[in-house]
């Protein structure tokens, strides 16, 4: 095989062998990113759009974004217009993986656009005023009944920790329902403070978008709720999960049985009355056979 190339001057894109040669990545889903990095920045392209111009079709469109998600090639960030409330996807294609930009004097992301629909909210979101901490950052307490107050505390202290994904208060709140989302998959905030700092490029040129990505990606299962323990009915004292409605054994305690010898006794009684009662109702009289006594 005989292969050829010719110096353009004008109208070309460059593709890195690591794209054009990826082990992992259908030819469908190279055309596609070769395609994507040849079109200007801000360019409003959508996977109809695109499958539209190309004779592979909407299913094999979507599935080559998909693979170009998973490889780092292509980030999708939910965003929020803080003028008019409407929300929006934010696409960014690279032609470096995420999780290893270029030291330097590489290209920059590339916006490919935003997705023509929106959704407008009930109000209108004003943006966030500038302040030294996001507010609900002093700690995880804080913020009760909203979810951005422990997760804009967690991001606030990776970006504290690692200059690198440092974040404004808009960035900070347009990240934070993905980091909700670990929260209540069960994963702590170290575990959500480590995934995010491990391995990090010597670069980070969008921090936002490394982090949205790194969020999607490395997204833990939802972890199984654990049962409470049970309590004591009367004390509340802890018991077994399985015991849940018992009783402790100090509150467990049945009352002292009667005496035994007094049975007997209050039965010879009763028997001694109903002999009385009978020989006097049959005329019986008192001294002719005295009862036992």
């Amino acid at each position: 095989m005989h292969i050829r190339h010719t110096a353009h001057t004008h109208a070309f894109t460059v593709i890195p062998n690591a794209i054009a040669r990826h082990p992992r990545l259908s030819l469908t889903a190279v055309g596609l990113l070769a395609r994507l990095l040849s079109l200007p920045d801000g360019t409003r392209e959508t996977i109809h759009t695109l499958a539209e111009k190309v004779s592979e079709g909407r299913l094999r469109v979507r599935k080559a974004f998909s693979e170009l998600e998973r490889e780092g090639y292509l980030t999708r960030t939910r965003m929020q217009d803080p003028d008019t409330g409407l929300w929006h996807t934010e696409v960014t294609v690279t032609d470096v993986p995420n999780d290893q930009s270029p030291d330097a004097g590489g290209p920059g992301a590339q916006a490919v656009g935003r997705s023509p629909k929106g959704e407008r909210t009930k109000g209108k979101n004003h943006p966030p005023q500038p302040a030294t901490d996001p507010p609900g950052l002093e700690g995880e307490g804080s913020g009760a009944g909203s979810d951005a107050g422990p997760t804009a505390a967690v991001l606030h202290r990776v970006g504290r920790a690692e200059p690198r994904l440092r974040l404004s208060p808009g960035e900070v709140l347009a990240v934070a329902p993905l980091a909700a989302q670990w929260l209540a998959n069960g994963a702590t905030s170290a575990e959500l403070h480590h995934a995010l700092t491990a391995g990090l490029p010597a670069r980070v040129h969008a921090p936002a978008r490394f982090i949205a990505n790194r969020l999607e990606r490395k997204m833990p299962q939802p972890r199984p709720a654990v049962r409470p323990l049970g309590e004591c009915a009367d004390c509340r004292m802890p018991l077994a999960r399985e015991a849940e409605g018992a009783r402790c054994g100090r509150c467990d305690v049945s009352p002292p049985a009667a005496s035994v010898s007094a049975a007997p006794a209050a039965e010879g009684r009763r028997l001694l009355e109903a002999i009385r009662q009978r020989r006097m109702r049959r005329g019986w009289a008192p001294g002719a056979h005295p009862l036992p006594a």
